[in-house]
């Protein structure tokens, strides 16, 4: 006969452990070592991507450790964490290098992140025996643990923003070239990478690009057909200056590449617009990996 304990825990060497706590302990972990896996990347952070792929490494270690033992067990953990990160990389990202390096980076977080908590609790249950404090009640340990959890996130967001902040610096300080393909012409601008430009499309969504008034010639685009909006897909997007709002008619590229130092953007989905004001294409930081 099956009796609750039974059913939810498993006694390892002596110790109970109860399923639902390890896997909240594990999904807890996870979802931070996926998150700034996508982060460090560059890929987009989706809500709806990391739950999943959260619960599928956290349900599949639960089970590992209920059921399965050596080198089965590795086997099945591998192919669950591998298919967290196809579940994350977008699909043009889907190639074995990259989900080996988001794989390695993976295992790389989660150990930090468990080191760090291991380290903090040994901590503090020294602390805690020095001062003849416990805590028995499961409840009040469970909201030490998830406050723990929210605190190493934290503090791994800081420092991953510093990091890319400084990085995006180093680009934004750095000139580079953008190859724009449109309807069989391509041009080649020099551009600078600007965190101040905000512009985006307003259905989309997608971020947008600055290219100089004369580039349209280049690719073969009418100026007075494009600012009566009869090119075909041209969007009307709005772009705020210091001192006025204008509306400006953009087209969608069927390419665009992005060069700078070792920075190397093959394929970017960004609209362009055309400007009399400048000489380079101002390129939004949005689109940069370090972004996100």
């Amino acid at each position: 006969m099956n009796t609750p304990q039974s059913r939810r825990s498993k006694i390892l060497d002596g110790v109970i452990v109860w399923g639902e706590v390890l896997f909240c302990i594990d999904f807890s972990m996870d979802f931070c070592a996926l998150y700034f896996t996508c982060k460090l990347l560059g890929w987009r952070v989706r809500l709806r991507r990391l739950l999943p792929a959260a619960a599928i490494c956290a349900g599949i270690s639960v089970f590992c450790t209920a059921v399965l033992s050596g080198a089965v067990s590795a086997a099945i953990l591998l192919l669950g964490w591998l298919t967290s990160a196809v579940i994350l990389a977008p699909r043009k990202k889907r190639k074995i290098r990259m989900m080996l390096c988001a794989f390695f980076l993976f295992l790389f977080l989660e150990a930090c992140a468990g080191g760090i908590m291991t380290v903090i609790f040994v901590w503090l249950n020294r602390r805690f025996a020095a001062l003849g404090f416990t805590v028995s009640d499961g409840a009040v340990r469970h909201r030490l643990f998830f406050l723990t959890v929210s605190a190493i996130f934290v503090f791994l967001g800081v420092i991953c923003r510093i990091i890319s902040r400084a990085e995006i610096k180093k680009l934004v300080k750095r000139n580079g070239t953008a190859s724009v393909q449109w309807n069989g012409h391509e041009t080649v601008v020099p551009c600078l990478f600007d965190s101040g430009n905000l512009v985006s499309e307003p259905i989309s969504g997608k971020p947008v690009m600055i290219l100089p008034y004369k580039e349209q010639y280049r690719l073969g685009v009418e100026p007075a057909q494009l600012e009566n909006g009869r090119v075909h897909g041209s969007r009307l997007i709005p772009l705020k200056t210091l001192d006025r709002l204008s509306l400006s008619w953009g087209i969608l590229p069927d390419a665009v590449r992005l060069q700078a130092d070792r920075l190397d953007i093959p394929e970017t989905e960004i609209y362009i617009v055309f400007s009399r004001g400048t000489e380079y294409a101002i390129v939004p930081t949005a689109v940069l990996p370090l972004e996100g």
